[in-house]
């Protein structure tokens, strides 16, 4: 469920953030600074992440943090997932490509999904009270799982005017259609279960590396059930079966 605000436009703000951050002002200077910005336009957040001083993480969460939190919370994300999987797909923010478009989750784009962009963008923007712009998309190298194999291949990805739709579009993707069960609670670990577990990524390994960032910048234990829930996820797709009944037993764990 989408919390209303009333808040009013905020994309204005978003550039002065970008100078603060990449200016000389440290990282909590920084975010101190820009959280009062966005406070009083509804998407302020008493949630942090742990997070190492002087790091990559650190310098890529600083262009997160003022309003991540918030916006995670506003379409039933937890935040430490949104922070996660953004910390994993852009390497802690080394990836030059992802982050100069603003494409700090790796969501792909296909053929349908190009053509109903503009009406997406209004969508998110009506319900969520952000001023949402719409994703176009290029074509990049990638590794993904076949088979069982990691194979090389060319996929299409949403790239975004400004990190604001991006994390937006990102976070609405992940609470509806097949993720919608993310709504079913309010455990990171259980979110990003249902995020692997359909479909999200290929990667064998994403459901431990993303849950073991959230671990890190959280402070809490992983979850005893990660490995087994992995392994029958990985038989399901091995078998091409349906992957829902497995990600239910998760959630009902």
């Amino acid at each position: 469920m989408f919390i209303s605000t009333g808040a009013e436009p905020i994309i204005t703000e978003v550039p002065m953030f970008a100078e603060l951050t990449l200016g000389a002002l440290s990282f909590y200077a920084a975010t101190r600074a820009a959280r009062s910005l966005f406070q009083r336009r509804g998407l302020n957040s008493s949630w942090r992440p742990i997070v190492e001083p002087g790091s990559d993480r650190e310098r890529l969460f600083a262009t997160l943090l003022p309003w991540g939190p918030g916006l995670a919370e506003r379409f039933g994300l937890h935040p430490a997932v949104l922070f996660a999987q953004a910390a994993l797909e852009t390497g802690n923010g080394r990836s030059q490509t992802m982050v100069r478009n603003n494409a700090y989750w790796g969501v792909k784009a296909s053929t349908e999904s190009v053509s109903t962009a503009s009406a997406r963008a209004a969508r998110i923007a009506r319900e969520s009270g952000l001023p949402i712009r719409p994703f176009s998309a290029e074509r990049w190298s990638t590794h993904e799982v076949r088979d069982g194999h990691t194979v090389q291949e060319a996929a299409g990805f949403r790239i975004y005017p400004d990190l604001l739709s991006g994390a937006a579009d990102y976070a609405d993707l992940v609470t509806r259609t097949r993720y919608e069960a993310t709504r079913e609670t309010g455990d990171p670990y259980k979110q990003l279960g249902v995020i692997w577990g359909r479909g999200y990524a290929t990667s064998e390994r994403y459901m431990e590396s993303v849950s073991g960032l959230i671990e890190s910048i959280t402070g809490t234990r992983k979850p005893s059930w990660i490995p087994e829930f992995t392994e029958r996820i990985l038989a399901d797709r091995a078998s091409r079966r349906d992957t829902e009944s497995t990600v239910n037993w998760m959630l009902d764990l």
